[in-house]
């Protein structure tokens, strides 16, 4: 794995991985969603009925497109935990690696189970995010964070994220996510971000939307 030292911060950018590093790593995240989602907090995997196998193919492939865009972070070169987060403003989106991704993820899901991940989206309503494009108005977008089984519990989470606010925070701009189950969205919550709303998106599944002003702000317009 090689990596930079990059923006002032404890996360590192990952500028390449192996196809064995990546198997590895994607297998690591794959471990610590199927083992948070067995102890009862049906996520989007389980609602998908997907094997551990399935969702390593489908981290392998955030992987690697988080490589390629040069959105991807690790908290160091154990990899205790992976980060994807871009700037609104300065996000990248390469046309043959978004092909690529796409195909890996149908690889991964299966016709039908890409079908119910494609129409769980579609169906859903606006999201915070959206708000924020409509207005115009910059913030950090975090699309996929896990740590893997063998160093949960441990703070790397709230190490990660903090990270990311700090970021934001020099920005001046929030920081978005969504998440899709309530006990990860009470995580989230108790380390400074607020729940402005959740959205059904079929098949049992529920989203989180989540923001953290810069600073910490907890405006009350914000608050439901």
């Amino acid at each position: 794995m090689h990596i930079l030292l990059g923006y002032n911060a404890l996360m590192i950018p990952v500028t390449y991985m192996s196809e064995e590093e990546l198997d590895q790593a994607a297998l690591q995240m794959a471990r610590a969603f199927n083992e948070h989602e067995s102890r009862g907090n049906a996520g989007i995997f389980p609602a998908l009925g997907l094997s551990i196998e399935r969702v390593q193919k489908y981290m392998k492939a955030m992987l690697r497109y988080g490589i390629v865009t040069g959105e991807l972070h690790a908290t160091s070169e154990r990899g205790e935990g992976y980060a994807v987060w871009s700037d609104s403003r300065t996000e990248k989106n390469p046309f043959f690696a978004a092909m690529r991704m796409t195909m890996e993820v149908i690889a991964a899901l299966g016709i039908d189970g890409f079908a119910q991940y494609t129409a769980m989206f579609s169906t859903a309503s606006g999201t915070q995010e959206r708000q924020l494009k409509h207005r115009n108005s910059p913030y950090l977008s975090v699309s996929l964070l896990a740590v893997v089984p063998e160093y949960q519990h441990q703070g790397y989470m709230r190490v990660m994220m903090e990270d990311i606010f700090r970021e934001a925070d020099e920005k001046g701009i929030p920081v978005v996510l969504q998440t899709d189950t309530e006990d990860k969205k009470d995580r989230y919550c108790r380390i400074g971000m607020i729940c402005t709303g959740k959205r059904p998106m079929g098949f049992g599944v529920t989203y989180y939307d989540l923001i953290r002003y810069p600073g910490g702000k907890k405006p009350s317009e914000s608050a439901l």
